[in-house]
This record gives structure tokens, C-alpha cells and sequence, in this order.
């Protein structure tokens, strides 16, 4: 209670008066009126994750720019080259973060919850958010083919023996590749990222590979590194080891005082840095004979412990000894080929003349397969996080073309999410979650065939009465709620990239479909009250959302439907499609719907797809 009556914002406007700060309740209070009122301005998890994002862009900005002789990350060579498109001024930017080249591809295998990923031009990242390996070549006159640097190469994803990266590239008589894919070791737990290297020169020289404090967001500091004792392989801080297949020839580190190890000498005769600032690395050389080509293979084992090692966290402590096992070679083992099969064995398969659709086929269910090793991931590292609104999407995808276990073996993750009061949150004030969670469970039965599970009950209950206590009355509009939302969801800020804190049309056709699946499924429980409850307040909803439709036509002059009642019609409009796909609670030919598809091609299409402006400000595959 003390907290309450002390005067937190007079304090807080005292303070930052004092210092010559702006009033920061004066902005917050500035920003809010952008916004219809809601509970929540805005999820607490996105503002965690956009300060640790920045608070990376705050370290980039003190160690890139003034040391633009390293070798960078291929979205840094870019974006800091003033001759390159994507260039970008900094004079009045912070911090700088990846915004041109956000582009990575995941390896792994299904089940493991471990995605090691590659960049555009071949950097391996292999554990979450932690060091890089890179390579490059030198000749025996000095050149060096370094692929960051590269106008083009050719990347390819290999869907073929599980998945796999490959990058090639070629150029004053050297070519390289590298193929990266995680290989299993007969253990569930245990997993090696393995990376094999092809390289050739004309004219000899050497093949570098080296250990680099980034990864495709920026800096990931290592501060030690260690070539073991038998010169095969490195330690890295206290988590991280290599192991390599043949014997380091030459051998350089450096430190950041000292500058990239790729500026110094081929070898300075030291196995070992460590390094204050973070910025340590390493360079292994193998030596490359005229016009033969040299192929090494690296190992880098994946446990449970070592995978989340967060750049701003201490890693997690593992033993200070190479773990032991043979020299890496350079095919998969056998099993991690049967554990892709099985994951796959039973999914829908594309036969058509395209080879080009029927590879975006194969990399789609792979990609899906491999995001979902128990918790549902829309991405392999900035958004490796457990959305349920994203989750929807990506099961009712995984059953479509026959990943059923993975998406049973999903659906206690998703009813953990579930408080005692009904509430499913992945997010502190989304309302789009309840009416996800029930329309998926549903979706289960429906393309499983089984049926709804006994414990279900309770939780179809207790959404529902969520649900329907959530809806606006009539006595809310005297606390401030719009007259036209009545009957509709509360202001919030539900998929953020719909815009500011709005009575949106996608929570509340979540809900409508929700609740149907409820009914459905509670009569098939042989629970009619409650099924014909369901039904009820979906229709209430439908009719609260068509006359909301009515009371605020005159503000878009057109048969569409927008984000929110008050809405004139934007690029937000695409969050009301829902409605439609995959929801389909409106007729194929419903005349608003139609309205609304014939604005967005009209007015929000960029080449071909849908251009999302707020927040994305991109052209968006997850929503056209």
C-alpha cells in the first residue's frame, strides 16, 4: 500500500528535471494518447528482448566502426560499405544493429532443440546467440578470397541425407566451400555441428578457419581461446570446443588491442589469448597445394548445457577438458539419416514439374519438422521464442502435411501456457491467445482423427469464461471504452505489427473461431450446456463485430473490413483476413472480405507480395 501512495511520478520528474533530462512521464503520457486505452502498452517480453537487441547494438557501435580492417560479418561488410546499397548512414543512430541482411539459415535435427545457423556468406553460428567459425583463403601471393567480402556466392540449402548448408564461392584462381548440417552420435542428448571445407588455389597458399567474437546480430564475446595440446582443435571460453581433422599446421591468435588476427602474421607462435575487452580470436591454417584441392572437417559438439549461452549471461560451466571422440569425418552417420526419415517418413510429398516448387516443398516441411522440438518456434534464434499466436499458424501447417507427432508432442507445451483463471499467455496483455489455443486444440482432432481428451474439458471451460467476462459491457464505455466495441474485446495491443493499442478485428475472430472449436469439441465430451454455450457467445461476438462494421462505415467510404472499428484502412486491414484463412468463418465470396483483399492488392503489394508498413516494413510471406 505505500508503494501506492508514494509519489512515484513527481519523484521521477523531479529527477530528470534536475539532470536536464526530458520529462519521461510527459512522454509516456504523450505516447499513450496514439492509442486507445488498454491494460498493457505494451508486451513486457518484446521490451526485454528489444533491450538486450539494443543494448548489442550499444557494443557494435563501440566495436565495428572504428575497426573496419577485421574481417566483419557479411551484413557489417555491407551496411558499413559507403559503396554498397546497403549502406547506412550512422550519425544518428545509437546503436547499430543488423536492419539489411537480417538473413540465416538453420541446421539440426527433429527433436533436438539446438539450431545452429549460417549466414549469407557461410558464417557458423553453432550455439544460440554465441561465437562464429568463418573461413577464408590465402594465396602463396598474398590474395585472399574472403566470402563476407563477396559480391555473390552460391549458398544452397541440401535437403537430401537430412539438411545441410552449402556455400561456394570463387575468385583470383581460389574457389571455397563449405557445407554445414548437425550429426547425430547415437545419443538423444548429444550431437555434433559439423562443418567440412573444401578449398583450391592455383597457385597454393593456405586455408584459414577461424574463431570470431560475433554472430549475424553483432559482437558475442569470447574471452579465451586454446589450441589443445595435440593441435587438433580449440577451447573456447568455458563452454566451447573444436576439434578438427587434421593437425593445425600454422597457428596465430590475437586480442583486440592487437587487432583481427587476419591483419597479423600467418603464425605468431602463441596456442593460447585471453582477452579483457571479449574480442579474442583465432586462426588455424592447413596448408593448400598447388591445383589440388584440401578438404578439412570440424566438429563442434552440441549438449543441453552449452547451446544457450547468452552473450550478456555467463556461460554455463562445463569441464575444462576436449571432450573425447574421434577426428570428424566428412559423412553424416547413418542415424542422423534415419532420424530425418522418420520425422518425415509420413508427410504429404509434392510431384509436379517445378523442381523449384518441389524443393520449396521439401525446405518447408524440413523447416517445420525442425522448429518443433517440443516448444513451437517461428525462427532459430531472434525469434526463437514460444508465441502461441505463431504457434497456431505453424501446427495447423505441421498437420496439413502429416507432422502429427510433432505437433502431439506440442500440445502439452501449449497447455502449459494456460493460468488457473482460463488465461493462455505467451504474452502479458494478448487477447488473441485463448481463441488460438482452442481453435488449435481443435484442429488437432480434426486432422488426427482422435478425439478431444478428458482434460480438455477443463481447459475449453475455464477459456470460455475468460472469454466471456473479457467482453466489453455497457458500463465500460463510462470507464472509457468506445461505444462501437461493445461486445468486442478490450483495446490491446495483439499481434504488434497491426499498430498502437486498437479494438482489434483479429482478437476478436480468434475468439468467434475459439469458441466454435469449444462447442465442438465439448459435444463431443458430451457436454451440451457448455457446448451451447460456446455457441452463444460466438454469436453475440459476430453480431457485436458486424455492428461495429455498420456504426463506423462512414469512416472508410468502402465494403472492407479494417484493423479496428475506427480505422481507416491500412496495411493493418491484413490482420482481419484471419477471418478467411485460416478461420474461414466468412463465405469465399463474402463481399466484405472481398473488399477488403481487392484494397490490400491495390494499395499494399510490393512486387508481388504483401508489403506490411508498420513494424515489419517488409514484404511479409507470414502474412500474404
Amino acid at each position: 500500500m505505500i508503494t501506492k501512495w508514494f509519489p512515484w511520478k513527481y519523484v521521477v520528474r523531479r529527477i530528470a528535471r534536475a539532470r536536464g533530462f526530458v520529462d519521461p512521464i510527459s512522454v509516456l503520457s504523450r505516447l499513450h494518447k496514439f492509442a486507445e486505452p488498454s491494460e498493457i502498452m505494451a508486451p513486457l517480453e518484446l521490451l526485454r528482448a528489444g533491450v538486450v537487441f539494443h543494448a548489442r547494438g550499444l557494443m557494435n557501435s563501440s566495436a565495428i566502426q572504428h575497426n573496419l580492417d577485421w574481417i566483419w560479418p557479411y551484413w557489417v561488410e555491407k551496411q558499413f560499405d559507403p559503396h554498397d546499397a546497403s549502406f547506412l548512414p550512422r550519425a544518428f543512430s545509437i546503436t547499430h544493429v543488423n536492419l539489411t541482411h537480417r538473413n540465416w539459415t538453420a541446421v539440426g535435427l527433429p527433436g533436438f532443440d539446438h539450431f545452429p545457423i549460417v549466414d549469407p556468406r557461410g558464417l557458423l553460428t553453432p550455439y544460440w546467440d554465441g561465437w562464429s567459425i568463418d573461413g577464408w583463403l590465402i594465396s602463396e601471393d598474398g590474395h585472399r578470397l574472403i566470402p563476407a567480402r563477396q559480391r555473390s556466392v552460391d549458398q544452397r540449402l541440401e535437403c537430401d541425407n537430412g539438411l545441410s548448408v552449402s556455400t561456394h564461392c570463387e575468385a583470383l584462381g581460389m574457389k571455397l566451400t563449405s557445407q554445414v548440417f548437425v550429426d547425430d552420435r547415437d545419443n538423444e542428448s548429444d550431437v555434433d555441428c559439423r562443418q567440412e571445407w573444401s578449398a583450391r588455389s592455383d597457385n597454393g597458399g593456405w586455408l584459414a578457419i577461424s574463431a570470431r567474437p560475433y554472430n549475424p546480430e553483432g559482437v558475442s564475446f569470447i574471452h579465451d581461446i586454446e589450441m589443445t595440446q595435440d593441435h587438433v582443435g580449440w577451447q573456447i571460453g568455458k563452454h566451447g570446443f573444436v576439434r578438427f581433422s587434421d593437425e593445425i599446421e600454422r597457428h596465430a591468435v590475437s586480442d583486440y588491442r592487437s587487432g583481427d588476427v587476419s591483419s597479423g602474421d600467418l603464425s605468431n607462435g602463441h596456442s593460447a589469448i585471453h582477452c579483457e575487452v571479449g574480442m579474442a580470436t583465432a586462426m588455424a591454417l592447413f596448408r593448400l597445394t598447388p591445383n589440388q584441392e584440401r578438404r578439412v572437417f570440424l566438429a563442434i559438439p552440441i549438449h543441453d548445457d552449452t547451446a544457450h549461452s547468452h552473450w550478456l549471461r555467463r556461460p554455463h560451466k562445463t569441464p575444462r577438458a576436449m571432450p573425447s571422440s574421434p577426428r570428424p569425418t566428412s559423412r553424416p552417420r547413418l542415424s542422423t539419416e534415419r532420424r530425418w526419415n522418420r520425422a518425415i517418413e509420413y508427410c504429404a510429398k509434392l510431384a509436379i514439374p517445378s523442381e523449384e516448387f518441389e524443393f520449396l516443398f521439401d525446405a518447408a516441411v524440413r523447416t517445420l519438422a525442425l522448429h518443433m522440438p517440443g516448444e513451437i518456434y517461428p525462427g532459430p534464434y531472434t525469434y526463437k521464442r514460444f508465441w502461441i499466436r505463431d504457434a497456431a499458424f505453424i501446427m495447423n501447417a505441421a498437420l496439413c502435411v502429416g507432422l502429427t507427432d510433432a505437433s502431439r508432442n506440442a500440445l502439452p507445451h501449449l497447455l502449459s501456457r494456460q493460468r488457473r483463471n482460463g488465461y493462455f499467455q505467451s504474452q502479458e496483455g494478448e487477447w488473441d491467445a485463448k481463441g488460438q489455443a482452442l481453435w488449435t486444440l481443435n484442429r488437432f482432432r480434426q486432422l488426427t482423427g482422435e478425439s478431444p481428451r478428458k482434460q480438455w474439458k477443463k481447459v475449453i471451460v475455464d477459456a470460455v469464461k475468460w472469454l466471456d467476462k473479457k467482453r466489453l459491457k455497457p458500463s465500460d464505455i463510462r470507464r472509457g471504452a468506445a461505444e462501437f466495441a461493445v461486445g468486442l474485446l478490450p483495446a490491446g495491443f495483439s499481434a504488434e505489427h497491426l499498430g498502437p493499442n486498437d479494438y482489434y478485428y483479429w482478437d476478436d475472430y480468434w475468439a468467434v473461431a475459439g469458441l466454435h472449436a469449444g462447442a465442438e469439441m465439448l459435444e463431443l465430451l458430451e457436454d451440451p450446456f457448455n457446448s451451447g454455450r460456446c455457441h452463444r457467445i460466438a454469436e453475440e461476438m459476430s453480431i457485436a463485430i458486424s455492428e461495429s462494421l455498420k456504426k463506423t462505415a462512414h469512416i472508410r467510404k468502402s465494403t472492407a473490413i479494417p484493423a479496428a472499428p475506427h480505422r481507416r484502412m491500412d496495411a493493418g486491414a491484413i490482420g482481419s483476413v484471419v477471418a478467411s484463412y485460416p478461420l474461414q468463418l466468412v463465405a469465399p465470396d463474402d463481399e466484405m472480405m472481398q473488399g477488403t483483399l481487392d484494397f490490400l492488392e491495390d494499395k499494399c503489394f510490393f512486387e508481388g507480395g504483401f508489403f506490411q508498413d508498420m513494424i515489419h516494413s517488409g514484404i511479409n510471406p507470414y502474412l500474404t
